[in-house]
């Protein structure tokens, strides 16, 4: 027997996603003209912490004893990995409840997972996305929140969102951290904006412009 979800969604707008690790969630929503940013902060920040622990422990571990692992390392881990998850389950859920009150019904994800594969940034931007970020776990929740509010998921390749310009569709880019500018028409927004709004094109958003900085929600 198939169970119905608690939740039936409101109207049939459509949200478009942009998965980040400084900003969690960036959302553009049909007939909106602000998007929303779910800060990964104060996430992050506990996480460099616990794994600067981590390195404290395992040095001293291997100066004493010659081991790689101690069971106080091995907590942290497991610390570290629980403390990320819980604030991720906390921010899709609390993204996807508000999504629900103003009548999202369908949530168009754009999905890294070919692409961080054969990617490297460098020592401490591969920690945070390989590590810290867990981005297939990020899509499962919001995948299985969504179920609970009948909000169906559709993921969609993200390559190329934050490269292209949505206004001209140029891709003569300059990006400086989270600043986006075209060298093309001389549109500057925010990165992670820029994302979401060009996921948005691709399955014809109704977006009705680009913003410099979207409304950043801390959890």
């Amino acid at each position: 027997m198939e169970v119905p979800p608690p939740h039936q969604p409101l109207s049939n707008r459509r949200a478009y996603i942009d998965l980040g690790v400084i900003s969690l969630l960036t959302i553009a929503v049909d007939g909106a003209r602000q998007t929303l940013s779910y800060s990964g902060r104060p996430a992050l920040a506990d996480w460099w912490y616990l794994s600067h622990q981590i390195d404290r422990l395992k040095a001293l571990a291997k100066t004493m004893n010659n081991r790689e692992s101690t069971r106080g390392v091995r907590r942290l881990y497991r610390q570290r990995r629980l403390r990320v998850h819980q604030f991720v389950n906390t921010t899709v859920r609390r993204a996807i409840e508000a999504l629900w009150v103003s009548g999202v019904s369908t949530l168009v994800v754009g999905d890294l997972t070919g692409i961080l594969a054969n990617t490297s940034w460098g020592r401490k931007a591969n920690a945070m996305t390989h590590n810290f970020w867990g981005h297939r776990h990020l899509i499962q929740r919001v995948k299985e929140v969504g179920e609970e509010y009948g909000i169906a998921v559709e993921l969609v390749n993200e390559r190329g969102t934050s490269s292209t310009c949505p206004r001209c569709e140029g891709d003569q880019i300059t990006r400086r951290g989270r600043l986006f500018k075209c060298r093309g028409c001389g549109l500057e927004a925010h990165r992670d904006t820029v994302g979401a709004v060009n996921i948005s094109v691709v399955f014809g958003g109704r977006i009705n412009g680009v913003v410099v900085h979207p409304v950043e929600v801390c959890i």
